[in-house]
């Protein structure tokens, strides 16, 4: 059984926990109800309490001092009833979270994706994917774990991280990206989707043709993540490529109105209004004003552009 899971000397944790609610009387006792001792939204003290608890923590590298830091962690209310959590609780505490743990080695983070609080599963999930993209001791084959999680706070916490490090790492990232969008698993191509923009700064449009085969998918969670990705990569300074390819698509016997129409419903597409003019005006000539182009005109409109395409 990894150290994670070790349980702690019950002397030893009274001790540490007298030590810990004495400097962070924010944190619960874990043999207590949270709820009746943790109340309310968490501040960005709070934030910073927990998240300076797990590096002081890793920078000591005991084992029981890693499980208290989570163990404050797993204390929050909204970690302990396993309650689904907003983007913000994943970029401000789970994936930082994930960063300092990413010191520690694979065979240690492993654990983690087997707890029961989604939130301790998603900070494993971006600790493993910072090590795999910096080439340590995490394969391909432990990171898809998290990409085929159940929920999907930590399949985003995977993506996320992927993304929001992988830039720095475009070859590891591209030979993975390239293999999960090929996966039978919605959830583990929407993964590679979400990963997928921060390859634009080494391959360029490229990387549309990573995305192209996919456009008619079923999977209403892989078409948001084409979405997402393609206006990633127009607002990163590829917006050219991106409306050729939308277009493309459109010219198509049986375009995927719905891909293209949200694409184009994007702030970066204000910015290209006689092309995006062109393509739903054509789209609109082959499948009529349908809710989807009429989201995107609206969409639009808000973004100060007016398009008649009748």
């Amino acid at each position: 059984m990894s150290s994670l899971k070790k349980p702690l000397n019950v002397g030893a944790g009274r001790h540490i926990w007298g030590c810990v609610l004495r400097t962070h009387p924010h944190i619960c006792r874990p043999e207590s109800s949270t709820r009746s001792f943790c109340s309310g939204l968490m501040n960005k003290a709070q934030i910073r309490e927990i998240l300076g608890d797990l590096k002081a923590a890793v920078r000591l590298g005991q084992s029981e001092a890693i499980e208290m830091a989570l163990d404050g962690l797993r204390a929050l209310p909204i970690v302990e009833a396993n309650d689904r959590f907003e983007a913000g609780f994943l970029s401000q505490l789970i994936r930082p979270a994930g960063e300092i743990l990413s010191r520690l080695s694979a065979a240690r983070l492993l654990p983690l994706l087997d707890d029961r609080p989604a939130a301790l599963r998603a900070v494993g999930a971006a600790a493993l994917a910072q090590r795999f993209l910096i080439g340590e001791d995490v394969n391909p084959e432990m990171i898809i774990r998290p990409a085929r999680d159940a929920r999907p706070e930590v399949r985003a916490a995977l993506g996320e991280t992927l993304r929001e490090a992988g830039e720095a790492h475009p070859e590891r990232l591209l030979h993975l990206v390239e293999t999960w969008l090929r996966d039978p698993s919605p959830k583990v191509r929407t993964a590679a989707l979400t990963a997928l923009p921060a390859l634009s700064p080494s391959y360029g449009e490229d990387i549309l043709a990573l995305i192209a085969p996919l456009k008619d998918d079923e999977d209403p969670g892989v078409c948001a993540a084409i979405v997402e990705a393609m206006q990633a990569i127009a607002q990163s300074g590829s917006a050219e490529s991106v409306l050729r390819q939308v277009s493309a698509w459109g010219a198509e016997p049986r375009p995927n109105v719905w891909v293209i129409s949200r694409t184009l419903s994007g702030s970066w597409a204000a910015s290209h209004p006689r092309e995006v003019k062109s393509i739903l005006r054509d789209l609109y000539a082959k499948v009529g004003k349908t809710k989807e182009i009429a989201h995107a005109l609206r969409a639009l409109e808000r973004h100060g552009v007016k398009i008649e395409i009748e």
